[in-house]
């Protein structure tokens, strides 16, 4: 069960919707959290410059590889935007009479990465990278949004977004599960997480478990060149 005791700011202050930033940092698998990734990127800096002195002779290969990183960082904010731009917050809101609040846009927004991350994950090459770039990209886009809710205490602020980021984690190993199991435990996640446990509505559940079930579909079809593209070609139904 995840649990989603979270702070009135999270809960009831209004989303304030911003562009999404482009990333260039790195994220971990699931286990990512909040404040981990800037030693990360600090490591993986200070074990280029030891390697490009001690092997110079392989520069050109490190630079091929550079490029690909490269490449996949922006692919993994772009496949972000793609989200954030396509989908339709708003018919999701009416149709699961969802409050317009931050809270409720992360958990729209949550389901579909995590349907991205699942179509990503299927390329054996650079998949995993690309994955947690995607990640990476909406932990910005979160971080840019909780600041535009007003004045809060910082330290506060940073605690719930890495109780948020652990939710996350464990949503998305939740969402893993049900998918390759059946419709019965799918809509148990949705109802424990996606709605809070508070729907009633039978007919919520179903329609969302379709929904899920429709587009991952979808997206098991979407090419490959489409997903690692700097264009990326990614198609979203309505409910």
């Amino acid at each position: 069960m995840v649990n989603l005791g979270m702070t009135t700011f999270l809960l009831s202050i209004n989303r304030r919707l911003v562009l999404p930033s482009i990333s260039f940092l790195t994220a971990q698998r699931y286990n990512y959290n909040m404040t981990s990734f800037y030693k990360v990127q600090q490591n993986e800096k200070a074990d280029v410059i030891i390697m490009s002195k001690r092997n110079a002779m392989h520069w050109p290969n490190l630079l091929k590889k550079s490029k690909i990183m490269y490449k996949l960082r922006l692919v993994g904010s772009l496949l972000y935007e793609n989200i954030a731009d396509e989908i339709n917050y708003n018919e999701f809101f009416q149709k699961f009479e969802m409050e317009d609040t931050f809270l409720s846009w992360f958990l729209i927004t949550e389901v579909h990465i995590w349907m991205m991350a699942l179509r990503i994950m299927q390329e054996e090459e650079h998949g995993l990278v690309l994955r947690n770039h995607l990640i990476e990209a909406m932990w910005n886009d979160v971080k840019i949004r909780s600041k535009k809710l007003g004045i809060i205490n910082t330290k506060v602020m940073n605690q719930q977004l890495e109780l948020l980021s652990q939710q996350f984690n464990a949503s998305l190993v939740g969402y893993d599960d049900a998918i390759f199991s059946n419709d019965t435990l799918l809509a148990n996640h949705i109802w424990t997480r996606f709605f809070n446990k508070k729907t009633t509505n039978p007919v919520q559940l179903e329609q969302l478990v379709k929904y899920i079930r429709k587009q991952v579909n979808l997206l098991s079809k979407t090419k490959t060149a489409d997903i690692f593209s700097i264009n990326p070609s990614v198609a979203w139904i309505s409910l």
